[in-house]
């Protein structure tokens, strides 16, 4: 992910999501005690990201022995940015209906700029898949494959989606478009193997039975 490229970079910037960046980096790189500490001192010099913070904190929590409890509420959040779904969506912290539809409105608008944004295509698919509307974001993923066809992570992610939704078959080809481009991606012949045994167990419950035997 981006901890590596953060922690590298230094610490020459002051916005608010380099610095959270930066915590979660350095929690996963095994600082956890010092990535809560940094982004416990943002937070109290924080006023109107304090959610994202928390939800950096519970993101920096997830990487060890640092782990510790953080409540997130919505509760007065009318604004949800694709830096804060994000972070939500990659925690399961599922926002509310109306702030789904703020996000996603978000990420329309950002393809509208810039129809290469991959980023974009990819969140705006998880997004949509989380929301149950699975077709459009297998368009959308499709599209961050399309302008994005070496990234075998991209695929991946679709497969895994597809998969989750129950369309197995699809599910197996995304699997297998993601081994095209890295042949020995553990997760992807998992999955794909996951996916050949679910489709193939689908497709025999489909079978007539036969017919009984003349005595």
């Amino acid at each position: 992910g981006a901890g590596p490229a953060v922690r590298s970079a230094g610490g020459g910037r002051n916005e608010a999501q380099w610095r959270m960046l930066t915590g979660i980096g350095s929690a996963y790189a095994g600082e956890e005690t010092r990535a809560q500490n940094d982004l416990r001192r943002l937070l109290n010099r924080t006023a109107d990201d304090r959610i994202d913070v928390l939800l950096a904190q519970r993101f920096a929590g997830a990487a060890g022995n640092g782990r510790r409890a953080v409540t997130i509420e919505w509760d007065g959040i009318d604004t949800l940015s694709p830096w804060r779904f994000g972070l939500a969506n990659a925690l399961a912290e599922g926002p509310e209906p109306a702030e789904t539809a703020q996000a996603e409105s978000h990420y329309q608008a950002a393809l509208e700029l810039d129809p290469d944004y991959v980023e974009a295509w990819n969140n705006l698919g998880n997004l949509l898949a989380d929301s149950g509307r699975l077709s459009p974001a297998v368009a959308a993923f499709r599209e961050a494959v399309r302008r994005r066809p070496d990234d075998a992570a991209l695929p991946l992610n679709m497969a895994k989606k597809l998969e989750a939704g129950g369309r197995f078959d699809e599910a197996r080809q995304a699997y297998r478009a993601t081994l095209k481009i890295e042949p020995g991606h553990l997760a992807g012949l998992a999955g794909r193997a996951r996916a050949e045994r679910l489709y193939g167990r689908r497709q025999c419950g489909r079978k007539p039975l036969p017919a009984p035997r003349g005595r």
